[in-house]
């Protein structure tokens, strides 16, 4: 559990290569933690199971079933990150922390 906490920011160094003149720059994205454990866990154990026994009846090779898959692997990596990417475009955190922003 204090892992979790520690390691509740992880930077990802981007760099880019500049233009023909010989500029350099260094992009930092950020990926905070923004999803509590309440919503991981429904993520991971009841969302994306749902989805890929959906892909199964749907057939796994039809579009549906190929963007059903997609959708479970999404919940899964979004759960196991602890950061949804939607949640941040709308400014949404599941976390439950006190006194943040």
């Amino acid at each position: 559990m204090c892992a979790l906490r520690t390691a509740a920011v992880s930077s990802v160094s981007l760099s880019a290569a500049g233009s023909s003149m010989g500029h350099n720059r260094t992009e930092e994205l950020e990926m905070i933690r923004n999803m509590g454990r309440t919503d991981r866990v429904i993520r991971a154990a009841v969302v994306a199971p749902i989805l890929v026994v959906a892909a199964f009846l749907t057939g796994v090779t039809t579009v549906a079933g190929i963007v059903l898959l997609v959708a479970a692997a999404v919940m899964v990596a979004t759960a196991t990150t602890a950061f949804c990417p939607l949640y941040r475009l709308f400014g949404m955190d599941t976390r439950g922390r006190v006194g943040t922003q």
